[in-house]
């Protein structure tokens, strides 16, 4: 009797010592992130069909619908808010657009959960509501020169309040613009007036667009491209290229 009561007490000794082996070796769960995302349903939709919303914890992340008519404390907790702003746009009587006041208080709401990672900022997110804003920064910006030689800036433009004036011509030539023409609303995107555009190849037709595309807008100087236009995404240190089908190269007659 007493050789089985020590031949037990050797087994669960091993078994403890295996135990504590195999937990010493076996890494601890990565932390989960709960991911927040605020977005119109066409746009979560979109993502979910994908498979980029998942729900269930994957890679370290879940993801959460939060609903901007909801008080945010409500919702529960969230690490990181992952947002569309310009799904959130209110248009203004002057052809501007602000956030809508329910984004507003959600941004107020966050000033004081520091601990809640926001992308992209909201100050951020601002600067490319505005073309003629994000037209501004990017002339500050220094030319950059390619080793074949060529430089790369941004386009000229000018900021136009109407298209009916007779010191137009002018003021396109002292900006330097010559046809072509991109011609574009001031606001960049989230309303569906942002993309009526129009491409205008004669110096002489700028007021035909009078009541055609809204104002203020932004008048830019149109380079042929080859059709492709690249967008760039930054995330941390990393830097994402995709090429986008974009308006075809314009061939004008020399005369």
């Amino acid at each position: 009797m007493q050789a089985i009561v020590q031949h037990n007490k050797r087994q669960l000794a091993a078994a403890a010592s295996a135990t504590a082996d195999t937990a010493s070796t076996t890494p601890s769960p990565a932390p989960l992130l709960v991911v927040g995302y605020v977005m119109k349903p066409s746009r979560e939709e979109q993502l979910s069909t994908a498979g980029l919303l998942h729900l269930l914890p994957q890679d370290g992340l879940s993801f959460m619908p939060f609903d901007t008519t909801r008080l945010p404390e409500k919702q529960g907790h969230i690490d990181i808010l992952l947002h569309k702003g310009s799904d959130e746009l209110v248009t203004t009587a002057d052809g501007g657009v602000v956030w809508s006041d329910r984004l507003l208080q959600l941004q107020d709401w966050l000033k004081t959960r520091f601990h809640i990672c926001v992308v992209d900022p909201f100050e951020n997110t601002k600067k490319v509501l505005d073309r003629l804003q994000l037209s501004l920064m990017l002339n500050q910006l220094k030319h950059v020169r390619l080793p074949s030689g060529v430089v790369a800036r941004a386009p000229r433009y000018i900021h136009l309040d109407s298209f009916d004036g007779a010191g137009l011509p002018d003021i396109l030539t002292s900006a330097g613009l010559h046809a072509p023409y991109i011609v574009k609303p001031l606001v960049a995107c989230g309303v569906k007036h942002s993309h009526s555009m129009a491409l205008v190849l004669l110096d002489d037709a700028l007021q035909q667009l009078q009541g055609q595309v809204p104002v203020p807008a932004v008048v830019q100087e149109f380079v042929n491209h080859g059709g492709v236009q690249y967008k760039v995404y930054v995330l941390g240190e990393k830097v994402f290229v995709t090429p986008r089908a974009s308006i075809p190269d314009v061939q004008l007659n020399s005369d």
